[in-house]
């Protein structure tokens, strides 16, 4: 129904309603005796589309020829009075753009040029002018990429139409790949040979005598570019040099961008000697041509203050008060160390740090990967069900393997590797021991009993040591019998026609050695993970030397030996940074803009990329997690942070943090304090993908010698991820010094997963302690797959508590579970506890009332598991208590549920389905079914852009705001117009009551005691 008309300027005027796109009739008024004509802006100019029809009461009519879409204008042109008025159609996005763009010649296809920007909620891109190839439109229609045609130098100017009509012109420059001028930044204080740049071989600098050609020199072998002795003796402040080159291609110029003060590195042994000669307050930089693989250890003490707007925010005062946190809030170093890399994300750059001092130290701009050496292939069978490994027998020709010949034992698994279900087959390691001769520069013979090889046969080694060299045990490495000199021994070649090797230097250990080398491959099993005679081999290299008598096996085994048996060079590393791993000592570390894990594909991940150990401050900010095992694991940390990171690729946990154990529990002042703020993490993995069943987006457990509360804030994080996201799993029965208040704000998230189960153990008050404003949507229900867990319950909230009932002196209790006497609760402190009264505090110790508030959060339902007289019964509920308190009490569990809205509807229409109360419409929440594929969460996947963190919030943003005036508005963790939910419904409170850092409770008097009055 169109609005009243808006007349323009008396009686005699011309006006003109509202018109929606889809709408075909264009009405308006004019004065009566009138003629008029109907117009319409065609690149901001009228043109007449015709005659209107003016009714004797002055009623204007005008059939368009087609459907109005938004963005086009109207207007009536009036013929006696000539006055106009113009309309434009509703369109609910800003102003369409970029209008230019630009990539580089050679970038990898499917690479990023543009993200469109002004889109309105539901509305994409769905055409493009032309369709040369040389740029497509991701599947999403939200950003333009590389496509496959090959492309030269130049503008093509692109018209894209948008699915409501709305059109963008937008100049696309193609870059050439080298460009006349390379750019490079270099510290001033940097010594003599430092290689900094790489410029084609060949390459010269056109006048090397001249200042500042003098400066540098050019490997004329390799291109390499290093500084001079001449550079350092100029002792050059902050200027930019621009050096003429020849023979270098399209790069006529290298321009040096010199930074004062600053030492640039090229090795890790160069770091190192930096790091021992900085002053207090010095940057570092890693030049572009950094050596892969190095390894530093810094221990010294860089004094210096990182001060953070954050620091000291935990759960109270970001309850008490939601706007005190923000995603944008940075650190600042002052004093301590800088080390920087000149280039983001440098593409093979294998780097580790650890820290073992009280440092003040930033490391800024690192691609921290474990670059393969070895087999990159990391197969990984799900431990959780009870599978057999895989044995079969392959097809040979001439000592080749080309297809499967039978199975001597079928089995499930699959690969923990982003969007693909893979189970990766090599040769299996040797397992017969030989004696190899360890003699430098003697002939190597080895000794293998009744080896029966024939010279010319392709073999393999492998070693619990190191093997004498030239042999390896990489998987890239084949050897061949060279010689045979008896039964029991033969000489070794490189090659099947080349000479006999020597022992280049001696090795240690037991040695393996076994006939056939080189296979790789892969099995694709079906959606339920089976390996059988059906399932497709693909071979990546059929290897050579096998014959009938080999035996293909893939055992069932957990992460860390099946790494192991694949041979990755990550099977047995550590972390990439090491952080105040020292047990004497807190860091104060500053981690931001790096990457880690292996970006671009690979199925190499790095186990920990952080491993956090011991610090006072810790901030990780703006980073990039890919094909990673665990993200960020947490073992101590006075104040911490990590914020604005885009994680993908992962196999397990994106925030791990644990206290056991740890030496400096006594030093924490007032606790663990945490802040996860503002992180995306999307497309970990496919939906029947898993690595095991526990695929957590954060973890906490606080087990042992912890005596003090504990503190963690989740907040504004966007996350799609499989398996049990988000468990807090906080363990106090574990802990051996009684239970541990556990605070929490997890507030103002969206959370797409499998499970949902947030498992909030240790909450003991409603105000401290605090699920809110989230917007929880659960994939599982929506297919049916055999690992799911709980699939009944669409979203749960739910405590960490084992409740066994009233005490009994007849049943033996475990450790951690849960009793009543008299009213009190309390928790035994061994296993096998028979008999033992709860006044025995060697058995028993008080244990606390469950107390949480869940409040305004989009979800499915809340549950808690209560004992009953024959066991377990799930008490659960699909709406808010009715009572004044919205509290549901069962046992020692409260739960203060008000203001949330239930539902898990994702296909049916109504008021409460998603494309009711989410911005993403029918346009996004349509049913997809992919080949060989499930509905629902793998349809939402593609949607969301990967590229970069802006483009992927930007995405899940534009699909899962609440809209307003929908079943939902109030509720989640974002409303229609990118509004955040929590100035519009303040915290459900009455009175916050902080603890000190013993965790007592201070009076009303004392200095942490802060009210609010309830919202």
């Amino acid at each position: 129904m169109l609005p009243s008309a808006r007349p323009l300027g008396g009686l005699n005027s011309v006006s003109i309603g509202e018109i929606k796109p889809g709408e075909s009739v264009v009405r308006g008024t004019a004065p009566i005796g009138f003629t008029a004509v109907c117009r319409k802006y065609i690149d901001g100019v009228p043109t007449t589309l015709g005659d209107a029809t003016v009714s004797i009461t002055g009623a204007v009519t005008y059939n368009l020829a087609s459907p109005a879409v938004a963005g086009d204008r109207y207007d009536f042109y009036a013929t006696l009075r000539i006055a106009s008025l113009t309309a434009t159609v509703p369109n609910i996005g800003g102003l369409l753009g970029p209008t230019t763009a630009s990539f580089t010649i050679g970038a990898p296809a499917n690479s990023s040029i543009l993200v469109f920007n002004g889109l309105g909620p539901g509305e994409f891109v769905q055409t493009q002018s032309p369709n040369d190839g040389r740029g497509v439109l991701d599947q999403n229609g939200l950003a333009f990429l590389i496509g496959s045609s090959a492309s030269s130098p130049g503008d093509t100017l692109y018209t894209f139409t948008t699915n409501l009509g709305r059109v963008l012109k937008t100049t696309v420059t193609a870059l050439s790949l080298v460009q006349p001028i390379l750019t490079k930044t270099l510290g001033s204080a940097t010594a003599a040979s430092v290689s900094f740049a790489q410029l084609p071989a060949g390459a010269s600098i056109t006048n090397p005598s001249s200042t500042p050609g003098s400066y540098f020199t050019v490997n004329a072998t390799t291109g390499v570019v290093s500084t001079t002795a001449a550079f350092v003796s100029a002792a050059l402040g902050s200027v930019t040099l621009n050096v003429a080159v020849r023979d270098a291609g399209d790069i006529t110029t290298l321009r040096v961008v010199i930074a004062a003060g600053e030492v640039d590195v090229d090795t890790g042994s160069r770091l190192t000697s930096a790091i021992t000669a900085a002053a207090v307050g010095a940057t570092i930089g890693l030049t572009d041509t950094f050596v892969d693989g190095a390894a530093v250890t810094i221990s010294r003490v860089f004094s210096g203050e990182i001060t953070h707007p954050h620091k000291g925010i935990g759960p109270a005062e970001s309850i008490l008060d939601p706007t005190c946190l923000t995603d944008s809030a940075v650190p600042k170093l002052t004093g301590g160390l800088v080390i920087k890399a000149r280039t983001l994300f440098a593409p093979r750059f294998n780097f580790k740090v650890t820290l073992n001092g009280p440092e003040n130290i930033a490391l800024d701009g690192f691609a921290f990967r474990n670059v393969a050496t070895s087999d990159s292939y990391n197969a990984k069978f799900n431990e959780v069900l009870p599978q057999n490994e895989v044995i079969w027998i392959p097809t040979l020709s001439n000592g080749a393997v080309t297809g499967v010949s039978s199975f001597v034992q079928t089995g499930k698994g699959y690969l923990a590797s982003k969007n693909e279900r893979r189970v990766y087959i090599s040769h299996n390691k040797p397992t017969t021991v030989v004696g190899i001769t360890n003699t430098k520069a003697a002939q190597l013979v080895v000794t293998y009993p009744n080896h029966g090889l024939a010279a010319g046969r392709a073999i393999r080694f492998n070693t619990d040591g190191v093997l004498p060299r030239p042999l390896s045990s990489l998987l890239s490495d084949s050897f061949f019998v060279k010689e045979v000199l008896s039964a029991d021994t033969f000489t070794v070649s490189m090659t099947s026609t080349g000479v006999a090797v020597t022992v280049s230097e001696p090795g240690s250990g037991t040695h393996y050695c076994g006939p056939g080398s080189g296979f790789l491959g892969w099995f694709d099993p079906d959606e339920f993970g089976n390996i059988n005679e059906t399932t497709p081999l693909t071979i990546v290299s059929p290897g050579q030397g096998y014959d009938a008598t080999m035996r293909f096996r893939q055992p069932r085994v957990g992460e860390t030996t099946q790494l192991a048996n694949c041979q990755s060079n990550i099977a047995t590393a550590e972390s990439a940074v090491q952080l105040g791993f020292s047990q004497n000592t807190l860091s104060k570390v500053i981690v931001r803009n790096c990457s880690f894990g292996n970006p671009g594909g690979s199925v190499n991940r790095i186990p920990w990329c952080i491993d956090l150990r011991n610090a006072e401050q810790a901030y990780i900010h703006d980073c990039v997690f890919d094909n990673y095992y665990i993200a960020l694991q947490v073992w101590q940390c006075n104040d911490g942070e990590i914020a604005r990171c885009l994680s993908a690729g992962n196999a397990n946990d994106f925030y791990r943090e644990y206290t056991a154990n740890s030496p400096l529990g006594n030093q924490l002042a007032t606790g663990p304090l945490f802040r996860v703020l503002g992180n995306v993490g999307v497309d970990p993995m496919s939906a029947v993908d898993w690595s095991n069943s526990h695929a957590d987006w954060m973890q906490v457990g606080t087990q042992l010698d912890l005596s003090l509360q504990h503190r963690t804030v989740l907040r504004f994080n966007r996350v799609y991820w499989p398996g049990n996201i988000l468990k807090f799993q906080t363990q106090p029965i574990l802990n051996t010094q009684g239970w541990i208040a556990y605070y929490f704000d997890i507030s103002d998230n969206l959370f797409i997963s499998s499970t949902q189960n947030y498992q909030l153990g240790s909450a003991v008050n409603k105000d401290l302690c605090r699920f809110s404003r989230n917007t929880c949507i659960r994939y599982i229900e929506e297919w049916t797959d055999l690992n799911a867990f709980s699939p009944k319950y669409p979203s749960c909230v739910e405590p960490w508590m084992n409740y066994r009932g009233p005490w009994s002196g007849t049943t033996s209790y475990a450790y951690g579970h849960v009793v009543k006497v008299d009213g009190i609760y309390y928790s035994s402190k061994i296993d096998g506890n028979l008999g033992n009264a709860v006044s025995d505090t060697a058995k028993w110790f008080p244990n606390y009332v469950y107390d949480v508030g869940i409040y305004d959060n989009i979800m499915g339902q809340i549950w808690a598991n209560v004992p009953n007289a024959t066991g377990q019964d799930r008490v659960s509920f699909l709406q808010d208590p009715a009572n004044d308190d919205g509290v549901f009490t069962k046992e020692c569990f409260n739960f203060h549920a008000k203001g949330n809205f239930y539902s898990s509807n994702y296909t049916e229409s109504g008021p409460t389905s998603f494309p009711q109360i989410f911005t993403g419409g029918a346009a996004f929440f349509d049913t997809y079914t992919l080949p060989g594929d499930v509905v629902g969460y793998r349809g939402y996947i593609p949607k969301v852009p990967t590229n970069s963190f802006a483009a992927a919030r930007a995405a899940i943003d534009a699909a899962f705001s609440t809209r307003a005036g929908s079943a939902a508005a109030g509720r989640g963790y974002l409303q229609e117009g990118g509004v955040p939910t929590y100035p519009l419904r303040p915290a459900n409170t009455n009175r916050i009551t902080l603890e000190n850092g013993s965790g007592s409770l201070l009076s009303e008097s004392g200095a942490g005691f802060v009210t609010q009055e309830a919202a």
